[in-house]
C-alpha cells in the first residue's frame, strides 16, 4: 500500500512532479485520459486534473536524451534542479507521467497516489529573493509643504458679482413681462 501524501498549494507555479506508472505502455496511455475507467486523476486523488499539462513519457522512447534531458529540454527545468537525480532519472524504465503545476488548476489539494501510480520526484525552483533597496529620485528630495488654498482674485470676484447682477435683472424682466 502506498502512503505517499503530496501537498499541492493553491496557485502554485513552476513545479513539476514525476510519477511512475507501473503498467504497460498501452495501458498507461489508456489511463492518461479523463474518460478512462481508472484514470490517472483517480489514481492520484486529483478530481479535476487538466490533462493538457500531463506528459506521458517512456524513457525507452527518449533516444539520446533520457528522462533527465526531456525534463530539461522538453519541460524547461533548470539543469541544476535535477543534477543530483540525473543518474536515477536516466535509469528509470517504463511509462512515467510528468505533471506540471497548471494541471491542478490552481486548487489546493493533497495527492495520494495509489497503485499503479508511484511518486518519483518533485522539482520546484528556488524562489527568487528580491532585494528591497530604496528607490532614488531627485523629485523625492526636499520637504513637502502644504500651501494654503489660494483666495480668488479680485477680477474673479467682480465677474461673479456681475453675473449674479445680470441673472437678477433677467428674472426681474421676466416678472415684469409676465405681470404686464
Amino acid at each position: 500500500m502506498n502512503l505517499t501524501r503530496i501537498d499541492v498549494a493553491a496557485g502554485e507555479r513552476d513545479i513539476v512532479r514525476l510519477f511512475a506508472i507501473d503498467l504497460t505502455k498501452a495501458e498507461a496511455e489508456a489511463m492518461a485520459t479523463q474518460e478512462a475507467d481508472w484514470s490517472l486523476h483517480m489514481a492520484l486523488g486529483a478530481p479535476d486534473l487538466d490533462y493538457g499539462y500531463v506528459d506521458l513519457v517512456d524513457p525507452d522512447d527518449l533516444d539520446g536524451i533520457g528522462l533527465s534531458g526531456f525534463l530539461i529540454e522538453g519541460i524547461g527545468l533548470d539543469p541544476g534542479l535535477i543534477a543530483g537525480d540525473r543518474a536515477m532519472l536516466d535509469g528509470l524504465k517504463g511509462p512515467h507521467a510528468v505533471i506540471s503545476s497548471p494541471a491542478f488548476k490552481g486548487e489546493a489539494l493533497v495527492l495520494t497516489p495509489t497503485n499503479p501510480v508511484r511518486w518519483i520526484a518533485t522539482y520546484a525552483p528556488e524562489p527568487e529573493v528580491k532585494s528591497m533597496e530604496p528607490l532614488q529620485s531627485d523629485a523625492a528630495e526636499g520637504e513637502a509643504t502644504l500651501s494654503p488654498p489660494k483666495r480668488p482674485s479680485d477680477a474673479a470676484m467682480s465677474g461673479r458679482i456681475a453675473l449674479l447682477a445680470i441673472l437678477v435683472l433677467i428674472v426681474l424682466t421676466i416678472l415684469v413681462v409676465v405681470i404686464a
